[in-house]
């Protein structure tokens, strides 16, 4: 017996593997040629059964993933990074292939088990001129006002966000927003080891994307990304609202920062950004803050650990399927195409999860 295999199930198994086309066809004996002609989706000949179990067992999936019509879907919208140097093509590919297994896998418990209210606007172009005035208008919406936003994880998921943190390959991707294929349920992906000040930046930035409705395909790269660190920057701290304080603070040092950081809950950098980008501080005291913030080792830790801000939506799911549905870990392996062991990788954390306080449709 012979069958087909999948270009893009073959893609997705082999770069969350992190090994190449010719590694992989050394595996289970086969032309590296024939790899590469398999993930664009050419002509070979039809794999024998034999070889498709070692190639799902190598790569842990189910051999029924391998054959099926998987779909890859490259990001709608910028991935975010730190730095614009020190990203491999191999680490970007596996931050990717993530995020299309878990928004394949949230599409069938979506699908099949549990439905999700999702509640925020479209404040796109068409219907607000600029990023800072969304923000405002998703402030009101929300019901926030100008109050400091205490746990901006918890607020996102209130209203059918879901988060979704994992260690990724490099610290300089920072975070990335996908969507399911057929029901548009965003998805934002956030690595978990950026400290929370920076991570709440990086969460406000991808919400930003969300609410103006970016997308690469026609929005230009640049523009985008300038938009959403706009959104973000008055989302989390509303312009107002600080100059009210600075007027209380007076002057800009390290320890005015630190203040700062405290009531808003976002980097002592980040914040420094701010005053700048609202025209506060000019660009010569910007500069002297960041080479304070740099001789105090401050650009590399921070003082002031904020709290962890813990995501509860996807242990929410999986409690309910596995102690009200009765579902094992064994049947989400085989609906979802694959075996334990990447189970375990992408979902172990939440599998015993606590609930989460969140809008559901059942």
């Amino acid at each position: 017996m012979s069958a087909q295999i999948s270009a893009n199930a073959l893609k997705l198994a082999r770069q969350y593997n992190g090994i190449n086309q010719r590694e992989l066809a050394n595996y289970i004996n086969i032309s590296q040629s024939e790899i590469s002609r398999i993930e664009r989706g050419l002509p070979v000949d039809r794999i024998d059964e034999e070889k498709i179990e070692e190639l799902s067992r190598r790569l842990g999936v189910q051999t029924s993933f391998l054959t099926d019509n998987v779909r890859y879907k490259e990001p709608k919208r910028p991935m975010q990074r730190s730095s614009k140097t020190g990203v491999t093509a191999s680490q970007a590919n596996k931050v990717i292939t993530i995020a299309n297994l878990v928004q394949k896998h949230v599409e069938i418990i979506l699908n099949n088990y549990i439905d999700l209210e999702v509640n925020f606007p479209d404040f796109s172009h068409s219907i607000i001129d600029t990023a800072k005035e969304a923000a405002k208008h998703l402030r009101s919406y929300w019901h926030i006002d100008n109050d400091p936003i205490n746990n901006l994880v918890e607020l996102c998921e209130y209203y059918g966000i879901i988060i979704y943190k994992s260690s990724f390959p490099t610290s300089s991707i920072v975070g990335l927003t996908m969507d399911t294929n057929t029901i548009e349920q965003p998805i934002v992906f956030l690595n978990e080891k950026i400290p929370t000040d920076r991570e709440r930046l990086t969460l406000a930035h991808e919400l930003g994307h969300l609410i103006r409705g970016h997308d690469l395909a026609t929005d230009d790269e640049i523009v985008a990304e300038s938009e959403a660190w706009e959104f973000a920057g008055e989302f989390l701290v509303p312009e107002r609202e600080l100059r009210r304080d600075m007027q209380i603070l007076r002057s800009v040092s390290l320890s005015t920062l630190a203040d700062l950081k405290r009531k808003w809950g976002i980097s002592m950098a980040g914040l420094a950004k701010r005053l700048f980008d609202i025209g506060i501080i000019n660009q010569n005291q910007y500069k002297s803050i960041y080479v304070q913030l740099s001789r105090a080792g401050y650009r590399k830790k921070e003082p002031i650990a904020l709290p962890v801000e813990t995501e509860t939506i996807l242990p929410t799911f999986f409690k309910m399927i596995r102690t009200d549905m009765q579902i094992t870990k064994d049947n989400l392996c085989e609906e979802f195409g694959i075996r334990e062991s990447m189970f375990n990788d992408l979902y172990g954390k939440y599998w015993g999860g606590e609930e989460a306080n969140i809008r559901l449709l059942r």
